[in-house]
């Protein structure tokens, strides 16, 4: 797929390839890429314009991190001070939140006196400022309406899309390009892609617990299903494997109500279901039923709860990983 997205001044073809690591012109820092603007928009534009790219405002989580800014900043020689971040208190005066995650600013580096809401009059966005000595990269709340730069961030190895360039009146280098970041996004060598995620079988039986651990040790969890053309998906999955290796009709997913009988979540995200496909009567917590396991039979694959210390075959999942 290709898209045409605007950022800034710049126009982009957005290829529907995906890039490990960091598009070149982001600096990376702790498993995050950071792109600072070259144009001046108000907080919500700003914010829109990292949306854009699948990122969003800088949400800033520590001093180091608040630190790597400014040297970012100093590094880029830029002759630019005061840069959108993602954070603001629009919906509750003094709750300042980050927009993104809708956490709490746990850590915070405001000027002495700010934030001071000056003279009532809006300030609801968080700016963060580089100091004319470069000493200092500080905080303060500003209206959100005036137009000043923005630092976008983005989570290293995630869903970054590859770019190509093209400027409306000048070229000035390939500023978003993937030049020498031969790095792709995939699957492993045996596991199974479907909407950005990789599925495996393991040619074992095990306990609930047990196969989660064996998940784990790919670095992935128990396969969670969230919707019927993912639980397709994997009917297919386990019918080749049942024909592979002439055994296997029970595959643990990674649901359980261990906690509160009846509640049944996704132990990876902790949350409650919102597409099933139990089978009929299912489930019945017969015996301590506390674990779900998929049920292959001739049409489909169907959900039902199982003693957790049940030895089953299991499917493992995780996201796209980097392939070089």
């Amino acid at each position: 797929m290709t898209y045409l997205a605007r950022f800034g001044p710049i126009f982009i073809v957005v290829l529907g390839q995906v890039i490990c690591g960091c598009p070149n012109g982001w600096e990376t820092y702790n498993s995050s890429c950071y792109f600072v603007s070259d144009d001046r928009k108000n907080w919500t534009a700003a914010s829109d314009a990292c949306s854009s790219f699948h990122a969003h405002l800088a949400e800033v989580e520590d001093a180091q991190e608040d630190n790597f800014l400014r040297q970012m900043l100093i590094q880029l020689h830029t002759d630019h001070r005061d840069f959108w971040l993602g954070g603001n208190d629009i919906f509750v005066e003094g709750d300042w939140r980050w927009y993104e995650s809708g956490q709490y600013l746990d850590y915070t580096n405001w000027n002495p006196g700010e934030p001071n809401n000056h003279h009532s009059s809006g300030e609801d966005c968080l700016e963060g400022y580089l100091t004319y000595s470069h000493s200092t990269f500080r905080w303060r709340d500003r209206p959100c309406m005036i137009r000043i730069f923005y630092i976008c961030e983005i989570k290293e190895n995630s869903s970054i899309i590859q770019f190509t360039n093209y400027r409306d009146n000048e070229d000035r280098g390939n500023v978003f390009g993937t030049e020498g970041n031969e790095a792709v996004r995939g699957c492993p060598n045996g596991w199974e892609s479907f909407e950005g995620s990789c599925y495996f079988v393991p040619n074992m039986s095990e306990d609930w617990s047990a196969a989660l651990s064996t998940c784990k040790l790919y670095h992935a969890h128990l396969a969670e299903i969230e919707d019927a053309y993912e639980n397709n998906f994997l009917k297919q999955l386990v019918n080749k494997y049942h024909d592979a290796h002439s055994h296997g009709r029970m595959f643990w997913l990674g649901g359980s109500d261990s906690f509160v009988e009846g509640d049944w979540r996704w132990l990876e995200n902790d949350e409650r279901f919102g597409y099933t496909n139990w089978n009929p009567d299912e489930p019945d917590d017969n015996h301590e039923e506390n674990c779900i396991a998929a049920v292959l039979s001739s049409s489909h694959l169907y959900w039902r709860d199982l003693k957790c210390n049940d030895r089953n075959n299991f499917i493992c999942e995780i996201g796209y990983v980097c392939i070089r």
